[in-house]
């Protein structure tokens, strides 16, 4: 399970419980504060880092203007092999046009702007249009914010580890 309690990077806690067969049963806690990351695994076996070593091969792009929560969803992610790129969303652009992206994770409350504009002015594009993008928020209509904006699916916050997982796999573009 994957959880967040608190509200913003001052008090965020997240644990999460990696049991299934395809990481080695670990549990990593992982607790934030004023941008530190406290992270501590109790258990790692020989099988986790020899997943870590595979060729990655899936380029998922993260846009989350929490520093510290980028790092953590990138690490999840890794995990079932995808590379992450993370970014705030300002160099969206630039990132596309240099990588083949399968999948956006798009934040949907940035500092500076929203993720479902991002996703709206994507989506208008013929060139990003086929690229899936899966909105996270806690807010609570996050659904109808991805229905309006296009976004092809959405995660909300707290949100379980293998769900989101499932989320990610159903939509991924495979390159």
């Amino acid at each position: 399970m994957f959880f967040f309690t608190g509200q913003g990077p001052q008090r965020r806690q997240a644990i999460v419980g990696l049991s299934k067969p395809f990481v080695s049963p670990a549990v990593i806690v992982i607790h934030f504060s004023n941008n530190f990351l406290l992270l501590q695994q109790l258990s790692r076996t020989t099988k986790t880092a020899a997943l870590n070593t595979k060729q990655v091969k899936n380029k998922l792009l993260c846009i989350e203007d929490d520093v510290d929560l980028s790092k953590l969803i990138a690490e999840i992610m890794e995990y079932e092999q995808y590379e992450v790129i993370t970014d705030n969303g300002k160099s969206l652009p630039k990132i596309l046009a240099e990588h083949g992206i399968g999948l956006i994770l798009m934040d949907e409350r940035l500092y500076w702007t929203t993720g479902s504009s991002l996703c709206m002015e994507l989506k208008k594009n013929p060139e990003t249009a086929g690229i899936p993008v899966i909105m996270i928020s806690a807010a609570q209509n996050i659904k109808d914010i991805s229905k309006s904006c296009g976004a092809d699916g959405f995660i909300k916050k707290p949100f379980d580890l293998y769900e989101a997982l499932d989320v990610v796999a159903r939509h991924f573009v495979k390159n």
